[in-house]
């Protein structure tokens, strides 16, 4: 790739020195130029009843994504009509970022636009890219306010936004790399989710002792959770008073649970003293305490990698030497809907410690917690590394947008004649 410009502002695109690849200056137009509303309005008794039908709350917020849809036979009022390869837009609220490129035929809501990229000047690939890209500089034209309602976009000000836009071929060119980072990404997720599934089955196997890996035998005994380790509550200290926060002991929330990503809570948001620590009745959980959520996100757990206290929506559980705090961390992920069971309360639910520490199933001496502990955290291990090299490839497709769509890279111009050589 060549840099042929130092200044990318979007307004300012002039002058390109000719470099090898596509050249030429990027004529910066206004958007009403190359996109249109598909302006097409019909009623859904005009349409076949199982034509997919579109609102606003269906597509996924910020993700481009269409989460789930209706039908025209599941509503009554008037809808716009939209093309495959339309760009469907949430006029509606449009801080809500809403957008889909369209991959099928159906109808949609009047407060979402159907966008038309004109053929002739611009690829609908490339403006659908273009619009994720410069959503804030689209939205802070684009929201108008009338009177009490809420704010919609403005076709009128949304028309006469300019924007770069290079030659058709050079946006055939990126729309197509970027499709390519597309379907990697796809095959990425895909792979993920398959990693997933493979380590629920496995668990479900494992666990419950329907597999026996090589070597172990004999039955396993069925022991209450409260005979397996320690059950402590937590507690939270004076908010009003200093002294009590600010110190060396980290304190946990059930909301840094359900926003940690692997099986080990490694920080946490706020620290106390050991004189809160005290004056609230938490205990101090040592490294491989198991924390369960009781209140709110009920069942859900991790395990401690350093000292830590929990507030009073926690009864975590400190291991006997008996028990493998990874074998039981996996064994509790089986057990949140019968956790969500036992709860009770009029005004949220709670698991109580008495039924925490009634819970029972079958454990296996620990030699073989440890080997069953061992498989799936290899398996966490695999799925950890996918996790990572996806949230890598769309860093990489965001900074590409950043270049690509701004004229800050430009891509070389396919040579047709090596196109056509097989490959070595």
């Amino acid at each position: 790739m060549t840099r042929p410009m130092n200044d990318t502002h979007l307004t300012s695109l002039s002058e390109v020195t000719r470099l090898p690849g596509f050249g030429g200056a990027w004529r910066v137009v206004e958007f009403g130029s190359f996109v249109r509303i598909r302006d097409y309005k019909t009623r859904p008794t005009e349409v076949r009843g199982d034509t997919p039908c579109v609102e606003l709350h269906h597509i996924g917020q910020g993700s481009g994504q269409l989460e789930t849809y209706g039908t025209a036979g599941m509503t009554s009022s008037t809808k716009y009509r939209f093309e495959p390869h339309d760009i469907l837009f949430g006029r509606l609220r449009p801080y809500l970022r809403k957008w889909w490129y369209a991959d099928r035929r159906g109808i949609c809501s009047l407060e979402i636009w159907p966008l038309v990229a004109n053929g002739a000047e611009a690829d609908s690939a490339f403006v659908y890219a273009l619009a994720l890209i410069q959503t804030d500089r689209f939205l802070d034209a684009a929201a108008v306010s009338y009177g009490t309602h809420m704010p919609r976009a403005d076709w009128n000000i949304v028309a006469e936004l300019r924007f770069p836009l290079p030659t058709l071929p050079e946006q055939r060119a990126i729309a197509a790399v970027l499709s390519d980072v597309d379907e990697l990404i796809e095959s990425l997720e895909a792979l993920t989710a398959k990693r997933r599934a493979i380590k629920h089955a496995t668990m479900q196997e494992l666990l419950t002792s329907r597999t026996r890996l090589p070597g172990f035998e004999g039955n396993w005994e069925t022991t209450p959770l409260g005979d397996m380790g320690d059950i402590k509550n937590g507690g939270t200290p004076r908010t009003e008073v200093p002294s009590y926060w600010g110190g060396r002991i980290p304190w946990c929330v059930p909301t840094e649970i359900t926003a940690c990503r692997g099986k080990y809570l490694t920080t946490t948001a706020r620290t106390i003293t050991s004189e809160g620590l005290a004056s609230c009745g938490a205990s101090l959980l040592p490294p491989g305490a198991i924390l369960l959520c009781s209140r709110a996100t009920i069942g859900e757990v991790k395990i401690a990698s350093m000292p830590v206290a929990t507030n009073q929506g926690f009864k975590s559980v400190i291991c006997h030497e008996s028990v493998d705090h990874e074998f039981l961390y996996y064994r509790l992920l089986t057990l949140k809907n019968r956790m969500i069971e036992l709860a009770t309360g009029s005004t949220f639910l709670e698991i109580s410690k008495r039924d925490v520490a009634s819970i029972r199933f079958p454990l296996p001496p620990l030699p073989e917690q440890r080997a069953i502990a061992a498989i799936l955290s290899d398996m966490d291990g695999e799925i950890a590394a996918l996790e990572r090299r996806l949230d890598k490839t769309r860093a990489i497709k965001q900074g590409m947008m950043q270049q690509l769509l701004t004229g800050a890279i430009r891509l070389p111009i396919p040579d047709p004649d090596q196109e056509d050589e097989p490959t070595p």
